[in-house]
């Protein structure tokens, strides 16, 4: 049986997202994961093993997600976001782990891996940070017009099919939602 040609879709692939300063960041992330999933693995630490291997697997998730643009595609969550709070939890975690993995390390392969995932925490910090400049928070609507930072976008189509219709959207003090005439839903935080 042959695939109509019609129905195939490409993937695109961002190229300009490796060169960016995010996608520097993401490869050496994986690049300083890697090594120290090496040394791990020559000094036989399987929990050191397993933290790297998790870690390297999402990490590698990440950049596929916007490598292959999969994040304007997959639109049930806001992928930097995710990407901020898993770049924080790294970051904290490998922090702990490498010292721990320094301060007791009996064979070499240990202490290396211990300094390669404080390395790791360091290019994590510098990620979230990015991260986190990028995605504003708290600058007032004429701010978020004029610099083009917009916090959420949410397909007005999305929201209302999950609230019901437009009399469901809670009112409170920690939000504010507008409508625009592109008919997208922008979430701006108070």
């Amino acid at each position: 049986m042959s695939e109509d040609p019609s129905r195939i879709t490409a993937m695109e692939v961002d190229t300009a997202f490796i060169k960016s300063k995010r996608g520097i960041v993401k490869v050496a992330e994986m690049v300083t994961l890697f090594v120290a999933f090496v040394c791990f693995a020559v000094a036989s630490r399987p929990k050191y093993i397993a933290a790297t291997v998790l870690e390297f697997i999402i990490t590698s998730l990440l950049l596929l997600l916007y490598l292959f643009k999969l994040n304007k595609r997959l639109t049930f969550f806001f992928w930097p976001l995710v990407d901020a709070f898993n770049s924080v939890f790294a970051a904290v975690y490998f922090i702990v782990l490498s010292l721990l993995a320094a301060t007791t390390y009996t064979v070499t392969g240990t202490l290396v891996g211990g300094i390669f995932g404080l390395v790791f925490a360091g290019l994590m910090c510098v990620d979230s940070f990015v991260l986190f400049k990028n995605i504003t928070f708290n600058q007032p609507r004429s701010e978020m017009n004029t610099l083009g930072g917009i916090t959420f976008h949410i397909w007005r189509k999305q929201m209302l099919r999950l609230l019901g219709t437009r009399a469901a959207f809670p009112r409170c003090h920690c939000f504010r939602f507008h409508l625009r005439e592109a008919s997208r839903l922008h979430i701006y935080f108070l």
